[in-house]
């Protein structure tokens, strides 16, 4: 008999979040890919594109506050019938 499967949810976070990755610029989503596919520390990530960590944390913040607008709106479209 078929049942709950748990992968399914992972598959539909995934391919919204390959959605969201798309409002990003490259640096931005090298940084986000980096920290959360990699696992590097800010600092690492830094090295790796030649910026300080400073940056890497201001990229970071950025990507993640557009990807959350972003989805707000399509969220919004959804509920509002645009889609």
């Amino acid at each position: 008999l078929g049942g709950m499967d748990c992968g399914y949810r992972q598959v539909e976070h995934r391919v919204l979040i390959d959605a969201l990755l798309g409002c990003l610029s490259d640096r931005q989503r090298t940084a986000l890919l980096l920290r959360f596919e990699d696992d590097l520390t800010q600092r690492q990530i830094g090295e790796r594109i030649g910026v300080s960590q400073t940056v890497v944390y201001r990229l970071l913040r950025d990507a993640l506050d557009l990807m959350r607008a972003e989805d707000r709106r399509a969220s919004a479209r959804v509920v509002g019938g645009e889609r």
